[in-house]
């Protein structure tokens, strides 16, 4: 996951304790156990009646799952509400946006059909995306509640995740899922 997404967690984080305010509690920050997908005849959640003849090569899966994520990447880096480092609204609403982006990049990679020695690594990196993406939203709504508690334990585990699935997609050679954004 791009570097930028990491930023704004630490921009909230550092929003949030400058203002000093406390706030509700929540639950837990995501674990890919929380958010894995449903067990299925394809790797990432959906179900198909013939997995076996859907299956992508292993260089087509990499080809569309680079593309999705090159996507989502380009988008997080573009110039805008994503890159806001003002009030804790500003940050929400980048928070907010950025867990939009990964949500279609879940979507995007969920829909994929991958060949049977890599179901099990795109069940992981699906995983790791949607708690990423479920932990940046939690983010954008606790900063914008001024919930101090939470900060620091949704970091952690945003930066948890994102390690586990930079690792799995680089040792897959999923590049654009594994590289950070410029």
């Amino acid at each position: 996951m791009p570097c930028t997404r990491l930023l704004v967690l630490t921009l909230a984080a550092a929003a949030v304790i400058v203002s000093g305010c406390g706030g509700s509690t929540k639950s837990g920050p995501s674990t890919a156990a929380d958010v894995s997908p449903a067990t299925s005849t394809t790797a990432t959640g959906t179900k198909s009646v013939n997995a076996a003849a859907d299956a992508l090569t292993r260089a087509q899966l990499i080809a569309a799952a680079d593309q999705v994520c090159a996507r989502a990447n380009a988008r997080i880096a573009k110039p805008g509400p994503a890159g806001n480092t003002g009030s804790n609204q500003e940050v929400a609403q980048s928070a907010q946006e950025i867990a939009g982006y990964d949500r279609a990049e879940v979507a995007g990679l969920r829909a994929l059909v991958p060949p049977a020695e890599l179901a099990n690594d795109m069940r992981q990196i699906v995983a790791g995306f949607q708690g990423y993406s479920n932990d940046v939203s939690t983010l954008g709504t606790d900063v914008q509640a001024n919930d101090n508690a939470s900060i620091q334990p949704l970091i952690a585990s945003a930066k948890k995740l994102h390690e586990q699935v930079a690792a799995i997609a680089k040792r897959d050679g999923l590049t654009a899922c594994a590289k950070p954004t410029p």
